[in-house]
């Protein structure tokens, strides 16, 4: 999967890790359940994401997403559509 990129030049995975506050990029195999936030928290982190990339995607499909690396692709397959 290509890694994909922010307005500043950095990973998606990177600025994972700088919403959560984390020292570095989240790796792609982490769960998202395990994730140092609640709810709301993780809802606030799609949001950015999606508002990042310009992309949109439902609740059915945020709840099929398992890891990091599951919400990367979906995001990347978004993006390369016009929906």
């Amino acid at each position: 999967m290509p890694e994909l990129r922010t307005h500043d030049g950095g990973t998606l995975f990177q600025r994972v890790g700088e919403i959560l506050g984390q020292p570095g990029p989240v790796p792609a195999e982490t769960e998202i359940a395990a994730l140092p936030v609640d709810s709301f928290a993780l809802v606030e982190l799609v949001i950015e994401l999606q508002e990042m990339y310009g992309v949109r995607f439902g609740h059915d499909e945020m709840r099929a997403l398992h890891t990091v690396g599951d919400l990367a692709r979906l995001i990347h397959e978004r993006a390369g559509r016009d929906d």
